[in-house]
């Protein structure tokens, strides 16, 4: 287990998969050495072998985080949303302080027009990582757009631009929803901010 995460830490990952497999030839009832040989597949472009792995590292300990994580993400990637969400959800059950579980499921549930979902999750998510500026601009773009609840999106939109002051998307959207909102000095503050930043943007607005 220690070289195959040793072979891991240094990029050989199928020198890894060579180590965990051994491992699991000894005993082969271990779900976190599963779960590390998925990874170690998944990493060399073989989702399938590595889909099976976490499938057996679930089966062998149902209460495991980590596999139930992965396995969602996995599916997720590959668009498969139906299979990913209830393990992302299994995951945060698990898990309740899992970050990156939260995100993906928020991810996950705006892939299929859940928004309401997507904001509960990524609303924890920031509580969890307020520094994480994606989180603030999904929030603000899923609330803006997908949901038209402007008042809410403002706040994230101010956050995501403290950490990212020159982001021309997101200049563009507080300032729209300024706009709708009928608020036009705080329009033109914001349409003056991509001006000052984005000079050659500026007549596009």
């Amino acid at each position: 287990d220690v070289l195959g995460l040793l072979y891991d830490q240094i990029g050989d990952h199928a020198a890894a998969a060579s180590a965990y497999s051994r491992s699991l030839s000894l005993n082969p009832e271990r779900s976190l050495v599963h779960n590390n040989l998925a990874v170690a597949f998944r990493a060399q472009g073989k989702p399938q072998e590595a889909t099976e792995h976490w499938e057996r590292a679930i089966d062998l300990d149902p209460e495991y985080p980590d596999a139930h994580y992965n396995l969602g993400t996995e599916f997720f990637l590959r668009g498969d949303v139906a299979r990913a969400l209830p393990l992302l959800e299994r995951a945060i059950s698990l898990q309740p302080d899992s970050l990156l579980a939260y995100n993906t499921a928020g991810k996950a549930a705006s892939a299929v027009g859940d928004y309401h979902k997507a904001v509960e999750y990524w609303e924890i998510a920031v509580e969890l990582d307020p520094a994480d500026e994606n989180l603030y601009y999904n929030l603000a773009l899923t609330l803006q757009r997908d949901l038209k609840e402007l008042d809410r999106a403002l706040p994230y939109w101010q956050r995501f631009l403290q950490l990212n002051p020159t982001d021309l998307d997101a200049l563009r959207w507080i300032a729209r929803a300024y706009s709708a909102l009928g608020r036009p000095a705080e329009e033109e503050r914001w349409l003056s901010r991509i001006g000052e930043l984005h000079p050659d943007q500026a007549k596009t607005q």
